[in-house]
C-alpha cells in the first residue's frame, strides 16, 4: 500500500480467528481504507493466516503478530488503523490492548454479531426462551 492519501484517512482492520478439530487455528486479517468515496468502502484482501494450536493454545501475543506482520507484508503502517473489529474470545481483546499500548488511538470494536450470539445464548439458558430458532422467529 503506498497510497499516501489512503494511508492518512486510516484503515478500520477486521480480525477474526477459530480453531478447528485439527488444532489448527486459521486467522483472517482485512482491512478497510476509510477515505473511500463510495459505501460501503470496498475491502483490501482477506489475509489468511493459520496456526497450530499447541499445548499453551492460541492467544493474544500470537494474534497480535499475526496483525503486525500482516500490516508490515502489506504496507500498512499500524499508525493508520483507526478501529479494529474482533470477536470476543479471551485473549482477541487483550492482542488489541497489547496494540493500544503503542498505538492508544485505535478504538476496539467488538463484533456485533458476536454480541448478539452471546446474547442469545445467555437469553437462551432461560427457560422461557429455550429455544432459540422460536426466539428469533419473534424477533424477527
Amino acid at each position: 500500500m503506498n497510497d499516501p492519501e489512503v494511508i492518512a484517512c486510516g484503515f478500520s482492520v477486521l480480525v477474526d480467528e477459530t480453531t478447528d478439530s485439527k488444532g489448527k487455528c486459521p486467522i483472517v486479517v482485512m482491512f478497510q481504507p476509510l477515505n473511500s468515496h463510495t459505501f460501503p468502502a470496498p475491502l483490501i484482501g482477506g489475509f489468511y493466516h493459520e496456526l497450530t494450536n499447541d499445548e499453551r493454545g492460541t492467544n493474544n501475543v500470537d494474534i497480535q503478530q499475526v496483525i503486525f506482520e500482516t500490516c508490515s507484508d502489506i504496507g500498512i503502517p499500524l499508525r493508520s488503523i483507526r478501529n479494529m473489529t474482533i470477536d470476543g474470545a479471551g485473549y482477541m481483546k487483550p492482542a488489541v490492548e497489547n496494540i493500544q499500548r503503542f498505538y492508544p488511538m485505535i478504538l476496539f470494536i467488538w463484533c456485533f454479531c458476536h454480541m448478539l450470539n452471546r446474547l442469545l445464548v445467555t437469553v437462551s439458558s432461560l427457560s422461557e426462551f429455550a429455544d432459540v430458532s422460536s426466539l428469533m422467529t419473534n424477533l424477527v
